[in-house]
């Protein structure tokens, strides 16, 4: 969406605080979210995936924004990017607090060398996009002012991935949001990302199937199912992978879907079991449905050891992060391309 001249990226709506005299990002519009989980709703307010973009034509852009209430700090640190290019170390990191905090970003001093580097390795953005790339916390945005306008078309990749998840989708623990294997994906594929994760409430509701089904704006996507619901029942669970996915599916048949099981956690490094029933149910579905635009990916195969956890044994850490990222690569690669290589 366009506010103040500049995109809101990921955003579906603002939402007006009039305790906080701002606005929260909406990744889902608030008629979706209200039949979430009260977690769900919050972490629709969290800025995973979200970036404030615009053209920045002289001087230098100035953007209002606080740290909203929800888990972690209480402040949060926006990373700019110049299209594909993280900025230098002067301008990257922008400290946002919990009280109306104003950042300031330049126009780049060496637009020319930005445009070599975009020109010789063909990156995806263009080096005249400005990109403020948001943490996956919930914020509030009360102005954005300066010589700017919206971007142009030709400024992000016309392919578009979206990823709905749990908090491993959302980008936990990758430490930045440039970070997560979504991105990763995104960057690998030539494509801009749609990120729907949700920390903690990733429950294949049937209003989030319903969402996914009406948008036409995305050309694939992940599926991550499991880890948020391996405390419920296993025919509950089967029930739910059969109804998502199938709502998905059958809304875009020129659309290929990339269903994840459970990522290596916990469950598998004491074997208590759970995890594998888990991905035997989401394998079992896939294959009974045969639906042609859907590929099971088995998350062992994706995060493949206790090496690649945090500590907390459920979020991948940097090198998980990492691994995930090249081999779901290769996997959708496989598919889209039929050369993981390309």
């Amino acid at each position: 969406m366009i506010w103040k001249n500049a995109e809101l990226y990921n955003v579906s709506e603002l939402k007006y605080s009039e305790e906080k005299g701002g606005w929260s990002m909406l990744r889902v519009p608030e008629s979706v979210a209200d039949n979430m989980s009260e977690r769900g709703r919050v972490l629709n307010l969290a800025g995973c995936g979200c970036e404030i973009r615009f053209r920045l034509n002289s001087g230098s852009a100035k953007i209002k924004l606080s740290a909203g209430d929800g888990d972690g700090p209480t402040a949060i640190r926006p990373v700019v990017y110049y299209g594909s290019i993280g900025s230098g170390w002067e301008h990257c990191f922008k400290n946002v607090f919990s009280e109306p905090t104003e950042i300031e970003i330049p126009a780049h001093d060496n637009m020319d060398a930005l445009r070599k580097i975009h020109s010789e390795h063909k990156l995806p953005f263009a080096p005249e996009l400005v990109r403020v790339i948001l943490q996956n916390r919930p914020l509030f945005i009360y102005d954005i002012s300066g010589d700017i306008e919206p971007p142009k078309s030709e400024d992000a990749p016309k392919r578009r991935y979206l990823a709905y998840g749990s908090s491993i989708t959302h980008g936990s623990l990758a430490l930045l949001q440039v970070n997560t294997w979504t991105n990763r994906i995104a960057e690998n594929t030539g494509s801009d990302l749609i990120n729907l994760g949700f920390a903690g409430a990733a429950h294949l509701e049937p209003c989030i199937a319903d969402y996914i089904a009406s948008r036409n704006d995305f050309d694939f996507a992940t599926l991550e199912m499991g880890i948020n619901i391996l405390d419920i029942d296993p025919e509950d669970f089967r029930g739910r992978v059969r109804r998502f996915v199938s709502t998905i599916a059958k809304a875009h048949p020129d659309k290929m879907f990339f269903c994840i099981d459970v990522f290596y956690c916990s469950s598998d490094l004491f074997g208590d079991g759970k995890a594998a029933l888990f991905r035997k149910i989401v394998r079992d579905e896939l294959a009974d449905m045969a639906f042609a635009n859907t590929v099971h990916i088995d998350g062992l195969k994706m995060l493949t050891s206790s090496k690649g956890l945090s500590g907390d044994l459920v979020h991948p850490n940097v090198r998980g992060v990492e691994e995930i990222a090249a081999n779901l690569t290769a996997e959708i690669k496989k598919v889209l391309y039929n050369n993981p290589t390309e």
